[in-house]
């Protein structure tokens, strides 16, 4: 792939063509998606909502089960864990699925869709004494 100085992208959902920013230098893929979310139309609007989800997503993810989690007492999940976590986040914002529960362990997380449109991650620590007397 080759880049170079692009000065329009075309938005993938209606075709409309959506000026790239001043100087942009890139690929036509590139602009292409500028475009499709930066586009007045109402699939960029939704693709935009999406785009968001999922980093918002993310970003939680990486909140609840990373290295700042110790900060609060908490054991954090190992990167790779995390990554299951995140593409878990990315299925359910693109509505592949409605929900998922996972557990590693002790702790468990389960992610979802909201009936506002929003995704919803909550972390689990599952603690259990027992003693037989």
């Amino acid at each position: 792939m080759s880049t170079k100085t692009i000065e329009f992208g075309v938005c993938k959902f209606c075709g409309q063509q959506v000026t790239a920013l001043p100087g942009y230098v890139g690929t036509q893929e590139e602009a292409d998606l500028y475009a499709s979310e930066n586009c007045t139309c109402a699939d960029g609007a939704g693709f935009r909502q999406v785009r968001k989800n999922i980093q918002l997503g993310r970003d939680q993810v990486d909140r609840l089960f990373g290295p700042a989690v110790r900060d609060y007492g908490g054991i954090p999940l190992a990167a790779d864990q995390r990554a299951i976590l995140k593409g878990i986040v990315d299925l359910v914002a693109t509505g592949g699925i409605s929900g998922a529960t996972i557990s590693f362990g002790d702790i468990s997380s389960r992610i979802a869709s909201t009936a506002k449109g929003s995704l919803r991650v909550v972390r689990t620590i599952t603690h259990r004494d027992a003693a037989e007397v």
